[in-house]
Protein backbone atom coordinates (compact mmCIF):
# COMPACT_ATOMS: atom_id res chain seq x y z
CA UNK A 1 0.00 0.00 0.00
CA UNK A 2 2.81 2.46 0.80
CA UNK A 3 4.36 1.58 -2.57
CA UNK A 4 1.11 2.48 -4.31
CA UNK A 5 0.99 5.79 -2.47
CA UNK A 6 4.61 6.53 -3.40
CA UNK A 7 3.96 5.80 -7.08
CA UNK A 8 0.82 7.95 -7.05
CA UNK A 9 2.71 10.81 -5.40
CA UNK A 10 5.63 10.59 -7.81
CA UNK A 11 3.38 10.32 -10.87
CA UNK A 12 1.57 13.45 -9.64
CA UNK A 13 4.89 15.28 -9.28
CA UNK A 14 5.95 14.28 -12.78
CA UNK A 15 2.62 15.49 -14.14
CA UNK A 16 3.01 18.80 -12.30
CA UNK A 17 6.46 19.25 -13.83
CA UNK A 18 5.06 18.23 -17.20
CA UNK A 19 2.44 20.99 -16.99
CA UNK A 20 0.10 19.25 -19.38
CA UNK A 21 -3.62 19.68 -19.74
CA UNK A 22 -6.03 18.17 -17.25
CA UNK A 23 -7.26 15.85 -19.99
CA UNK A 24 -3.71 14.81 -20.93
CA UNK A 25 -2.69 14.26 -17.33
CA UNK A 26 -5.79 12.17 -16.64
CA UNK A 27 -5.19 10.11 -19.78
CA UNK A 28 -1.56 9.50 -18.84
CA UNK A 29 -2.46 8.50 -15.30
CA UNK A 30 -5.20 6.19 -16.55
CA UNK A 31 -2.76 4.54 -18.96
CA UNK A 32 -0.19 4.09 -16.18
CA UNK A 33 -2.78 2.50 -13.90
CA UNK A 34 -3.96 0.18 -16.68
CA UNK A 35 -0.38 -0.82 -17.49
CA UNK A 36 0.49 -1.51 -13.86
CA UNK A 37 -2.72 -3.49 -13.47
CA UNK A 38 -2.00 -5.59 -16.55
CA UNK A 39 1.52 -6.36 -15.39
CA UNK A 40 3.35 -4.61 -18.24
CA UNK A 41 3.84 -1.15 -19.69
CA UNK A 42 3.69 -1.55 -23.45
CA UNK A 43 1.83 -0.63 -26.62
CA UNK A 44 -0.85 2.04 -26.41
CA UNK A 45 -0.28 2.63 -22.71
CA UNK A 46 3.40 3.43 -23.23
CA UNK A 47 2.71 5.51 -26.34
CA UNK A 48 0.06 7.55 -24.54
CA UNK A 49 2.28 7.98 -21.48
CA UNK A 50 5.19 9.19 -23.61
CA UNK A 51 2.96 11.64 -25.50
CA UNK A 52 0.84 12.97 -22.64
CA UNK A 53 3.41 12.86 -19.84
CA UNK A 54 6.94 12.92 -21.23
CA UNK A 55 8.45 13.80 -17.83
CA UNK A 56 6.85 10.70 -16.31
CA UNK A 57 8.17 8.53 -19.15
CA UNK A 58 11.60 10.12 -18.77
CA UNK A 59 11.59 9.42 -15.03
CA UNK A 60 10.88 5.75 -15.73
CA UNK A 61 13.65 5.63 -18.35
CA UNK A 62 16.08 7.37 -15.98
CA UNK A 63 15.18 4.96 -13.21
CA UNK A 64 15.97 2.06 -15.50
CA UNK A 65 19.18 3.72 -16.66
CA UNK A 66 18.14 3.76 -20.32
CA UNK A 67 17.43 6.50 -22.87
CA UNK A 68 13.80 7.18 -23.74
CA UNK A 69 14.19 5.39 -27.10
CA UNK A 70 15.29 2.22 -25.31
CA UNK A 71 12.28 2.54 -22.99
CA UNK A 72 10.01 2.40 -26.04
CA UNK A 73 11.98 -0.56 -27.37
CA UNK A 74 11.66 -2.40 -24.04
CA UNK A 75 7.93 -1.67 -24.08
CA UNK A 76 7.50 -3.04 -27.58
CA UNK A 77 9.32 -6.21 -26.47
CA UNK A 78 6.95 -6.55 -23.50
CA UNK A 79 9.91 -6.31 -21.13
CA UNK A 80 8.64 -3.47 -18.91
CA UNK A 81 7.00 -5.27 -16.02
CA UNK A 82 4.91 -3.41 -13.46
CA UNK A 83 7.54 -4.06 -10.81
CA UNK A 84 10.30 -2.62 -13.02
CA UNK A 85 8.23 0.50 -13.68
CA UNK A 86 7.37 0.95 -10.01
CA UNK A 87 10.98 0.53 -8.87
CA UNK A 88 12.24 2.85 -11.62
CA UNK A 89 9.75 5.54 -10.64
CA UNK A 90 10.48 5.20 -6.93
CA UNK A 91 14.21 5.50 -7.65
CA UNK A 92 13.54 8.91 -9.20
CA UNK A 93 11.62 10.20 -6.19
CA UNK A 94 14.30 12.57 -4.97
CA UNK A 95 14.89 14.04 -8.44
CA UNK A 96 11.17 14.65 -9.01
CA UNK A 97 10.73 16.11 -5.52
CA UNK A 98 13.65 18.48 -6.09
CA UNK A 99 12.29 19.59 -9.47
CA UNK A 100 8.88 20.31 -7.98
CA UNK A 101 10.53 22.15 -5.06
CA UNK A 102 12.50 24.32 -7.48
CA UNK A 103 9.37 25.08 -9.47
CA UNK A 104 10.63 23.31 -12.58
CA UNK A 105 7.82 23.30 -15.09
CA UNK A 106 8.09 22.29 -18.70
CA UNK A 107 5.79 24.45 -20.77
CA UNK A 108 5.36 22.45 -23.95
CA UNK A 109 2.74 24.76 -25.43
CA UNK A 110 5.09 27.72 -25.71
CA UNK A 111 7.93 25.81 -27.29
CA UNK A 112 5.92 23.60 -29.62
CA UNK A 113 6.13 24.95 -33.20
CA UNK A 114 2.87 23.17 -34.06
CA UNK A 115 0.92 25.43 -31.73
CA UNK A 116 -0.35 28.54 -33.55
CA UNK A 117 1.19 31.83 -32.47
CA UNK A 118 -2.17 33.24 -31.33
CA UNK A 119 -2.60 30.32 -28.91
CA UNK A 120 0.91 30.95 -27.58
CA UNK A 121 0.08 34.67 -27.09
CA UNK A 122 -3.14 33.88 -25.25
CA UNK A 123 -1.30 31.39 -23.05
CA UNK A 124 1.35 33.98 -22.17
CA UNK A 125 -1.26 36.67 -21.51
CA UNK A 126 -3.32 34.30 -19.36
CA UNK A 127 -0.27 33.80 -17.17
CA UNK A 128 0.22 37.57 -16.86
CA UNK A 129 -3.11 39.09 -15.76
CA UNK A 130 -1.55 42.57 -15.38
CA UNK A 131 -0.85 42.79 -19.08
CA UNK A 132 -3.69 44.13 -21.18
CA UNK A 133 -3.55 43.85 -24.95
CA UNK A 134 -5.91 45.12 -27.58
Amino acid sequence: QSQAMAVTDLAGKALRINSGTVYGNNAALEQLVQALGSGKLQGDELRSLAEQAPRLAQAIADGLGVPIGKLKELGSEGALTSQMVIQALISQGQVLTEEVGKGVVRRRVLSDPRVPVNVQRVTIEARNPNRISV
